[in-house]
């Protein structure tokens, strides 16, 4: 039996997002490795990518936005300011 590594919290937010938020690259190569999503929204509207951002891991939110542009079937979402 495998984990969903998309399954949401309360808050919207996945693994991904959590790894985002504590800068933790290592975790989030996991997660995408295993086929999380660098696209879903927590219920701010915010992508894994944007919570790195938010958090000051500015390596972990290229690594993410690379992943982003490989991901089939959305566009990137808005600029990183």
């Amino acid at each position: 039996l495998k984990a969903n590594p998309d399954a949401q919290d309360k808050s919207g937010q996945t693994a991904l997002h959590r790894a985002a938020s504590l800068g933790n690259i290592a975790m989030a190569e996991t997660l995408v490795a295993d086929g999380a999503s660098t696209l879903i929204k927590d219920k701010e509207g915010r992508v894994p990518s944007e919570v790195a951002v938010l958090g000051g891991h500015d390596k972990l939110a290229e690594y993410l936005l690379t992943q982003q542009k490989l991901e089939p079937g959305k566009a990137v979402l808005k600029s990183m300011k």
